[in-house]
């Protein structure tokens, strides 16, 4: 086992806050901290199907030998387990089993289980600690951190939901050896957007470094991960609530959203981000915010790791403009987006007239 290392999040000016906790091979070790942090808690367990059958017996058997109370709750995994349906499925198996307010719920998985169980805990008995122990690197970097928890609507993505923070994130990298290609290259995504938006240095170690991040090398991947966490840490650390600067983070997100629903979910949201980003790239490009040298950089990194960023034929352009006048960053239909204008330069609040936004999508075929 490596040496753990940490990230504190702390959020001013009420001083409460969670630890993000790194490294190689501790699952076993997260009872013990819950057993010494949370003495006396019932335990719930959630995972996705794919997940609950490689890693939550081992966190159940753990928690056992501590004697600590817990269940196993598993669900269908897949985007489509967002919903008020599986929520309220989910719920009735934890009053079933007594739990209330002296529970934790812990969300064993990668982000679907993340932002399905945060919203969970947000509301069961009027709101439970909750800890995120994200499997897949898309959650690791993402969607485990900064408390935005929510289900998907069927107008919408996370349309419901709350700002609600997790008392502790665990982030074994070891986790990421299970993972299929294609899903470790989806929330490889997800680290390029942030290095995109704020930090130059990092996106050229990415570039670097392309091949120990395909090799998936331990070491590096820490170092990746850390350092992708501490941006958007120090960010939500400034913005919590998503009235400034964490916009940043949307970079990417409002057209890939858009796809994300009219694909019905069969496209990865890291591909689905990855296509935003491109498509975004060619509007901040034709408003003359981004050079033409940063966009062939940006869209030959993504080729290379294979993230797609051309849009699928299937989709009618309108239809996501459509989608796009609904997304939670529009104000009175009008689309507002995170856009670069440069390598580590994000820039929030830009308004784009809908004829732009119909010529980069028609770009983006």
């Amino acid at each position: 086992m490596s040496r753990k290392q940490k990230i504190s999040i702390t959020f001013p000016p009420v001083k409460y806050g969670y630890d993000i906790t790194l490294g190689n091979g501790f699952l076993e070790v997260i009872a013990g901290d819950i057993k010494r942090n949370f003495p006396n808690k019932k335990l719930a367990i959630l995972s996705d199907n794919n997940v609950s059958a490689i890693y939550a017996s081992k966190l159940k058997s753990a928690f056992d030998e501590r004697e600590l109370h817990s269940i196993i709750i598993s669900f269908p995994a897949g985007e489509k387990s967002k919903s008020s349906a599986t929520k309220e499925l989910i719920e009735s198996k934890m009053i079933k089993n007594g739990f209330d307010r002296s529970t934790i719920l812990l969300a064993l998985g990668g982000g679907v289980t993340g932002d399905l169980g945060g919203y969970i805990a947000a509301t069961f008995m009027r709101g439970i600690p909750f800890i995120q122990i994200p499997t897949s690197l898309l959650a690791m970097v993402d969607s485990s951190i900064g408390g935005k928890v929510a289900i998907n609507h069927p107008m919408g993505k996370n349309l419901i939901g709350a700002f609600y923070q997790p008392r502790a994130v665990y982030i074994d990298v070891s986790m990421l050896k299970t993972l299929p290609v294609r899903e470790y290259y989806n929330g490889l995504a997800e680290i390029i957007k942030t290095a995109l938006i704020e930090d130059k240095r990092l996106f050229e170690s990415i570039i670097k470094n392309k091949i120990l991040i395909s090799d998936r090398s331990d070491r590096f991947l820490l170092k990746l991960i850390m350092e992708s966490c501490r941006i958007k840490g120090r960010i939500v650390m400034e913005d919590e609530k998503e009235s400034g600067k964490r916009k940043l983070l949307n970079y990417g997100h409002t057209i890939g959203h858009a796809i994300e629903i009219l694909t019905g979910f069969s496209i990865p949201h890291g591909f689905c981000v990855s296509i935003g980003m491109n498509v975004e790239n060619i509007i901040a490009y034709k408003m003359g915010i981004l050079g033409f040298d940063d966009y062939l950089k940006i869209n030959e990194i993504l080729r290379y790791f294979n993230l797609p960023v051309k849009i699928p034929s299937k989709i009618n352009l309108n239809e996501i403009l459509k989608k796009v006048r609904i997304d939670k960053k529009s104000i009175n239909s009008v689309p507002f987006f995170t856009l670069i204008r440069g390598i580590g330069l994000g820039s929030i609040d830009n308004a784009v007239e809908e004829d732009l936004i119909l010529e980069a999508l028609g770009e983006s075929r």
